[in-house]
């Protein structure tokens, strides 16, 4: 993976997207070399932000653990009924772990809101 076009696809596709224009931070971001701050079997979901399936004919937003200043860890997000629901994996998390991240948002969209 060419880790200088992920950064510029991220950049664009995403970050400017959702109208982050602050010349500062889009110049942290461009710099900060995300990929060395996940394990070397993620660092091609480094610049991940994907939209996957779930329960019930919904999709989810995942967005696999991230660094900058510094890391948030996975998470997902769903709208079922007008709500957004989130789940995210605890602070210390120090791999990605969609596969129990999807399993409970799945749990969470066949049971129903509570």
């Amino acid at each position: 993976m060419n880790f200088d076009v992920a950064r510029a696809q991220m950049l664009g596709q995403q970050i400017r997207a959702w109208e982050v224009l602050d010349d500062r931070v889009l110049r942290a971001l461009e710099q900060t070399p995300r990929e060395r701050f996940v394990p070397e079997e993620y660092r091609d979901l480094a610049f991940a932000d994907t939209e996957i399936p779930l329960a019930n004919g919904l999709t989810g937003h995942y967005k696999g653990l991230s660094c900058g200043a510094s890391c948030a860890p996975p998470l997902i997000e769903w709208v079922q009924d007008g709500v957004l629901y989130t789940i995210q994996a605890d602070a210390g998390t120090k791999r990605t772990e969609r596969r129990r991240i999807v399993a409970l948002a799945n749990s969470a969209i066949r049971n129903g809101p509570r």
